[in-house]
């Protein structure tokens, strides 16, 4: 079933003893809602590449601290 759709539902019933019996009802599908079981709110590979561009610039930093001691330490000798 689609989310957010109306459905409209008939049930035929024939017997030799009875006549015909309908039931019909109508009903809608929710919202397909990202909190739904089976569902995540975040994207595996989306969550991936977050994770990298994080190490990325933390190694960057550190990288950058690293190089900016070594500057200062030139910079101070005489």
């Amino acid at each position: 079933l689609a989310p957010s759709t109306l459905y409209f539902l008939c049930i035929s019933c024939k017997k030799a003893a009875f006549p015909y019996r309908h039931y019909c009802t109508m009903f809608h599908t929710l919202d397909k809602s990202p909190l739904a079981p089976g569902s995540s709110l975040v994207d595996p590979q989306i969550s991936l590449w977050v994770l990298m561009a994080i190490l990325l610039a933390c190694f960057t930093a550190v990288l950058a601290f690293i190089c900016l001691q070594f500057w200062c330490v030139r910079c101070h000798e005489p």
